[in-house]
């Protein structure tokens, strides 16, 4: 990203804090992490398949910053919110 607005590294990152609050990383988790929210409240894929399809290769660390975030994890998320679903 730094090379496309021709900035370094550093700039980057400290102009990416000052605006979000988050760093690079911390942003782009959360992000997928939101998007995998999604898709485990309308779609009954894998959790590890949703994992992949919002950029999680490592299926641990997918648990650990959804965790993180959420404060469960993905398989706990998934079956306390499908009790809320009406049938």
């Amino acid at each position: 990203m730094a090379y496309a607005f021709h900035i370094s590294q550093g700039q980057l990152c400290r102009f990416f804090k000052g605006m979000t609050q988050m760093s690079v990383i911390e942003y782009l988790n959360y992000y997928r992490i939101s998007k995998s929210i999604q898709l485990l409240d309308s779609t009954d894929k894998q959790i590890s398949e949703i994992a992949l399809d919002v950029g999680f290769n490592n299926i641990s660390y997918y648990n650990k910053i959804f965790k993180y975030y959420i404060h469960m994890t993905p398989m706990v998320y998934r079956k306390s919110n499908s009790l809320k679903r009406p049938l």
